[in-house]
């Protein structure tokens, strides 16, 4: 079973990263977005001391980790409702 979660983790992780790669990427408003964002954080950065830098990359790393994280739950919980209406509607 510990062979299956993992592969199934990395199923995971494989198939949000192209979903990221290619539908986000199609989306005006996500990539408006993003774009703001990283201007955003090159300002914020660029206006800190340098002793306070190293801070605001943790804090973006580990946002970004949260993200991550989120997301696959979130994928992960949306195949298995998948899966679970799959059966309710094929009548098993």
């Amino acid at each position: 079973m510990l062979e299956f979660n993992l592969a199934f983790n990395q199923f995971i992780t494989n198939r949000t990263d192209v979903i990221g790669k290619t539908s986000l990427k199609e989306l005006g408003k996500y990539n408006e977005l993003n774009t703001y964002c990283i201007k955003l954080f090159k300002d914020i950065y660029n206006q800190l001391p340098d002793d306070s830098k190293m801070l605001l990359y943790e804090y973006e790393y580990k946002s970004n980790i949260l993200q991550g994280l989120a997301e696959s739950i979130m994928y992960e919980q949306g195949l298995k409702d998948g899966v679970s209406l799959s059966r309710i509607l094929s009548g098993g």
